[in-house]
C-alpha cells in the first residue's frame, strides 16, 4: 500500500490530475515519491501523445498549441514557475544572498517573464516542426 501512496503523492505533486489529497505526509514519504516521477512523466507524455494522435487531422500549428496548453494545464505550470524564479535570481545581478531573496519572492520579475515566454515559444515551434514532419 505504501507504493500506491508514494505514486499518488508524485502524481499530486507533479500534475493537476485528480488524486486523493494527502495533506499530512512525512519527509520519507515525499522522498520515496521521487521514485515515481519518471512514471508520472510517462503518464503525462502518454496523455499528450494520445491528444496528438486523436487530433492529427488538425494543422501542425493548432495541434502544437493544443498540446502545449494541455501540458501546462496538466502540470500546473510547475516547471515554468521554477524556471521563472531561477531566471529572476540568476539575472538579478546581485550576490548569492540577493539572488536567493529574489528567488524566494513570490512575484515574477521581467527576466522570469521573458524566459518563460521564450521557452513556451521555443516549445511551440519545436512541436510544430515535429508534427509537420510526422515525428
Amino acid at each position: 500500500m505504501h507504493y500506491l501512496k508514494h505514486f499518488l503523492l508524485a502524481l499530486q505533486f507533479l500534475t493537476r490530475l485528480p488524486t486523493k489529497n494527502y495533506t499530512e505526509v512525512s519527509a520519507v514519504e515525499v522522498g520515496s515519491s521521487v521514485l515515481f516521477f519518471p512514471l508520472v512523466g510517462l503518464i503525462i507524455g502518454s496523455l499528450l501523445v494520445g491528444v496528438a494522435w486523436t487530433f492529427a487531422n488538425l494543422s501542425a500549428s493548432i495541434l502544437a498549441l493544443i498540446i502545449l496548453i494541455l501540458s501546462v494545464l496538466l502540470t500546473g505550470a510547475l516547471h515554468l514557475d521554477g524556471l521563472a524564479d531561477s531566471a529572476d535570481g540568476w539575472l538579478s545581478g546581485g550576490d548569492k544572498q540577493r539572488s536567493l531573496e529574489v528567488i524566494k519572492d513570490p512575484s515574477v520579475g521581467t527576466a522570469g517573464v521573458v524566459i518563460v515566454v521564450l521557452t513556451l515559444l521555443s516549445k511551440c515551434i519545436v512541436l510544430v516542426e515535429l508534427i509537420a514532419n510526422n515525428y
